[in-house]
């Protein structure tokens, strides 16, 4: 019997063999499974379809429609599957879907919250740090404090944040995220499932 029911987003179409942060989403959907949780893979950008991949639900949510009129078309999908299949938790990877457009991702999140589905948002790099360090964005900018703002809400509205170490936990803390919300998981590598000396 499965317990639970957990979504991973995706913003591009999906591909199977996957490949770069899909291949993340891959072996966790794996470890679900294993663990009798069904999983589902939503593709925002794909058209609407569904199949299955390796015991994994792969579902396309978008159309043929452009700009804001797709995004919410999408997005009611999404709240349709949310209620229909009953998702229980969703791991939103910080695709530059998302990334580009932080208020989509608030929009996102507000569903979840109206569907009590938990969020879980996994950044390798947290934006603004990735952006002021890149050059893409000025520290003291009017974008700069508004981003602030707006990830302030980003992470209060978030259950889980995953982070790539316990230095950048620390980081968060000082900037007022509650500790029990931060994850630090040191990102390494599972010998026994990757070898590329096999290669």
């Amino acid at each position: 019997m499965r317990t639970g029911h957990v979504a991973f987003l995706f913003s591009e179409p999906i591909i199977f063999p996957p490949n770069g942060t899909d291949l993340k989403s891959f072996y966790v959907s794996q470890e679900l499974l294993r663990r009798s949780v069904r999983v589902t893979w939503i593709s925002i950008s794909d058209k609407y379809h569904a199949h299955k991949i390796a015991g994994i639900d792969a579902i396309g949510i978008g159309s043929r429609r452009k700009g804001f009129a797709a995004l919410l078309l999408a997005f009611i999908r999404m709240q349709i599957l949310f209620r229909v299949d009953r998702i229980n938790c969703v791991y939103d990877f910080d695709w530059a879907f998302l990334r580009e457009h932080p208020l989509r991702r608030l929009i996102l999140q507000l569903m979840c919250k109206l569907s009590r589905v938990r969020y879980v948002l996994v950044q390798d790099d947290p934006l603004i740090d990735y952006e002021i360090a890149y050059g893409y964005l000025i520290e003291g900018s009017q974008r700069h404090r508004s981003l602030i703002r707006i990830y302030a809400v980003i992470y209060r509205l978030a259950d889980l944040i995953i982070l790539p170490s316990r230095a950048y936990v620390d980081v968060f803390v000082k900037r007022g995220i509650p500790e029990h919300k931060l994850l630090g998981e040191f990102q390494g590598i599972d010998r026994d499932r990757f070898n590329p000396s096999v290669m």
